[in-house]
């Protein structure tokens, strides 16, 4: 499931969704079963989300986790070290999921 944390606008970058996903199985030699379920924050373009998502499931307010990540990520795109999805959301968490072996 797809949740849309929190809708911003950026000059360079135009509309940016932050989601977090759940329901997830992906392999993770990190994790202590080795499956993640979830993903806590990823920001993606406006239109990789309206190309991925054809019902808004829910639209929800950060938790702890979420919030640290999305911190964590408009510190880095602050710095200019950080940018934004533009993939589909399903070609997102196959990034994550190979990023997770390296």
């Amino acid at each position: 499931m797809l949740t849309v944390l929190k809708v911003e606008s950026s000059q360079k970058l135009g509309v940016i969704v932050h989601v977090s996903l759940d329901g997830l199985r992906i392999e993770n030699p990190r994790a202590a079963d080795s499956v993640s379920a979830t993903i806590g924050h990823m920001p993606f373009a406006e239109a990789a989300i309206d190309r991925s998502v054809t019902t808004r499931a829910a639209a929800g307010l950060f938790g702890a986790a979420d919030g640290e990540g999305y911190e964590e990520w408009h510190r880095a795109f602050d710095a200019g070290n950080a940018g934004i999805f533009t993939i589909d959301v399903a070609e997102g968490v196959d990034f994550v999921a190979q990023t997770l072996y390296q």
